[in-house]
């Protein structure tokens, strides 16, 4: 029995630790991003394997350090860092990008698609929404809550550089929420009739512009084969192949030549041969 205490006793004090550590993780990756001091900050990621343990932390309403770091780009209280320091923090936090904010179902790409993101008073959804993509987030990826992806909460919210981002970057426009309606149907029910015309022009822009990206993708790829096709046809070993052909088929010709040559005359005196013996 004073075994089981003691091991239960053990067991206890080592979650304490752990749990202060947390606390003292996320509390150095807090005074970093308010401080705006980055070299504190990748320290505290990279070597600790913060990334992992800062996800349980209670006081960031169930989100990751990367959501975290997402949703205090517009706030300078809690994020003193530039847009640089920013995005190059995204990428040290790429192992979270896919990761469920259990409490409300969203992804950090979802949080930055939502909220929209502007640092120095300027707005960077753009940015950050491609770092996240080059990082690997799932541009369709469907919050098992309430139905939505990152391009229906763009806009939803009206944020029509995001809307721009995600379709360029390959989000589907077409997929449909729980309700049934797609991205661009559900800003059309939650918007303002100007903000919903500049949402709709992005949709069309960008659809647009990602069509004229296809299109020249593949006239690219049929001008390279076409290339190395013409590249293979002068060749020299193409070129002796072609020079053996030319000289086979002009051995043929000469050899048809020379047969209907010798068989004409052969026509001609021998009908004459007939000819005469008949009469």
């Amino acid at each position: 029995m004073r075994f089981i205490n003691k091991a239960a006793k053990t067991i206890t004090n080592a979650t304490n630790q752990a749990a202060n550590q947390l606390d003292n993780d996320w509390g150095m990756f807090k005074k970093a991003l308010e401080s705006n001091n980055n070299n504190t900050l990748i320290e505290a990621i990279n070597p600790t394997g913060l990334k992992d343990k800062v996800s349980e932390s209670k006081e960031r309403k169930g989100q990751n350090a990367l959501m975290y770091l997402i949703t205090t780009m517009n706030d300078t209280e809690h994020n003193n860092l530039n847009l640089e320091n920013n995005l190059e923090i995204i990428g040290k936090l790429k192992g979270q990008v896919n990761e469920v904010n259990e409490k409300d179902g969203k992804t950090a790409l979802m949080y930055a698609a939502d909220m929209g993101v502007v640092t120095g008073g300027n707005e960077t959804t753009t940015e950050v929404i491609n770092t996240l993509v080059q990082n690997g987030a799932d541009l369709n990826q469907v919050n098992k809550k309430d139905g939505m992806t990152a391009l229906m909460y763009a806009a939803k919210a009206g944020h029509y550089d995001g809307v721009r981002a995600l379709i360029a970057n390959g989000a589907d426009p077409e997929l449909k929420g729980k309700d049934g309606k797609t991205a661009l149907e559900t800003a059309k029910d939650n918007l303002s009739p100007d903000d919903f015309k500049r949402v709709k022009i992005a949709f069309e822009d960008a659809q647009a512009e990602l069509g004229a990206q296809i299109r020249a993708d593949r006239a690219n790829r049929m001008k390279n084969f076409l290339s190395g096709n013409i590249k293979d046809a002068f060749n020299s070993e193409t070129r002796n192949k072609l020079r053996e052909k030319q000289k086979a088929i002009g051995q043929n010709i000469r050899d048809v030549d020379s047969t209907v040559q010798s068989f004409i005359p052969n026509l001609i005196y021998g009908n004459k041969k007939n000819t005469n013996n008949t009469r």
